[in-house]
């Protein structure tokens, strides 16, 4: 069975490199691998070094709170972030908190060798879903404890399989799983892993410091203008379909926010031509541009997350393609919000439906029918935005909880380093 598992992501390698030919992400993952080798020249580490590594951009936003919960009570270690996806890395490669932000290099014998002996990881921490085999033995024959955060388990994956006992053994050998849910838990021990706590998920860590940061953005409470918003965060092509349908029929005290999955000149170029109403660019808002306007289109990185802040409902894209975005960000600010039917895996999304603050539609019918209903029913709005923060408050405090054997094992190794 490993010899298919090496056979799996060797063809993907492959496929991948075949697609770099005429796609432009494909490209960036293939080419960041390929400067490791001679940055990696460079590099230079004369302290204990920590290793974070995160899938994409969500998995770093889960794993940051503990970054910077570790870098605070250890300064004078050196904090490493690897990213598998570009969607990660370019946007946090320059992430300030970071002594080396890399993609993570292919897996193999000779990559993984110079990965370890260049950087030396005193500790490794992965991401939620990231069972990498070889590098995970590596770590374990080196005697490098590695811990699992935010982790989630399905009976579904390959662990739990009677085909899957070679990779089970390896799981075996972490140092601890911090995971989300109970059933994880239950998954793990049933299979013979005992290190396991219930830690919750670090992402509602990190949107609540968000919250608490109250940061505000300048002319956004001029583009409120005393009218209810409606925000389309990470829109996909089908979610921008929706938009542009549902501003033909918004009521008078209602405002759009538009937030493209991608910042593409061109693609909002072409969303602003075929609205129905005044648009306006967030790097053009102004006071006067603001209040005249009845739609904002976001054209920048790295604000998102604080819209949220001055908007009453939410639509989160990704539902109807690779899997749902941050449902936390709008929760955390008292914003219901609405997600296509691609959320499997996402636990956050069946405890909002269950908590009737988050809502599953399947096509663009369904969701003007349930949004409309909440935009002329604000006594119902403003019970579910009540009920929004009850739930991110009671699901804090996991990076805590991981923080605290993070902490005991780095004062472990500073002290056998002194």
């Amino acid at each position: 069975m490993r010899a298919i598992y090496k056979l799996a992501t060797g063809s993907y390698v492959t496929l991948v490199k075949v697609a770099a030919l005429f796609n432009p992400k494909a490209n960036l993952w293939v080419a960041g691998r390929k400067s490791f080798k001679e940055d990696s020249k460079s590099v230079k580490v004369d302290k204990p070094l920590i290793w974070f590594h995160c899938a994409s951009l969500g998995e770093f936003e889960q794993g940051k709170p503990v970054m910077e919960s570790f870098k605070s009570r250890h300064p004078d270690w050196l904090l490493l972030v690897t990213f598998f996806s570009p969607s990660g890395y370019e946007i946090q490669k320059d992430f300030e908190l970071a002594d080396f932000v890399y993609y993570l290099p292919i897996e193999s014998k000779g990559n993984i060798k110079l990965f370890i002996d260049k950087f030396k990881p005193k500790i490794a921490v992965f991401v939620k879903y990231e069972f990498w085999y070889d590098y995970m033995d590596a770590l374990y024959k080196k005697r490098i404890p590695l811990v699992f955060i935010s982790a989630s388990f399905r009976t579904d994956q390959i662990f739990f399989k009677f085909y899957g006992k070679w990779f089970l053994k390896q799981l075996q050998k972490v140092e601890m799983f911090f995971v989300q849910n109970e059933l994880s838990k239950k998954l793990l021990e049933n299979h013979g892993i005992s290190k396991v706590e219930i830690s919750g998920d670090t992402r509602f860590d990190r949107v609540l410091n968000t919250v608490k940061m109250n940061e505000e953005i300048a002319f956004l409470d001029g583009f409120k203008d005393n009218h209810k918003v409606l925000i389309f965060g990470s829109a996909w092509q089908e979610e921008t379909e929706f938009a542009l349908k549902l501003i033909e029929k918004l009521p008078p005290n209602w405002k759009v926010i538009f937030a493209p999955h991608e910042i593409n000149s061109q693609k909002i170029s072409r969303f602003i031509s075929d609205c129905s109403k005044v648009c306006v660019k967030f790097t053009d808002l102004d006071k006067s541009k603001g209040s005249q306007s009845k739609v904002l289109v976001l054209n920048t990185v790295g604000h998102l997350a604080r819209m949220y802040k001055y908007t009453d409902v939410a639509f989160v894209g990704g539902g109807f393609d690779d899997g749902i975005h941050n449902i936390l960000e709008p929760l955390a600010f008292g914003v219901p919000v609405f997600f296509g039917k691609n959320h499997y895996g996402f636990d956050e999304a069946q405890e909002a439906m269950n908590r009737g603050i988050g809502f599953e539609v399947n096509n663009y019918e369904q969701f003007e029918s349930k949004v409309l209903s909440f935009m002329l029913a604000n006594s119902d709005l403003d019970e579910v935005q009540s009920a929004c923060t009850t739930y991110i408050i009671n699901g804090s405090g996991a990076t805590n909880k991981i923080s605290k054997l993070l902490n005991k094992l780095g004062q472990i190794i500073s002290c056998q380093i002194c």
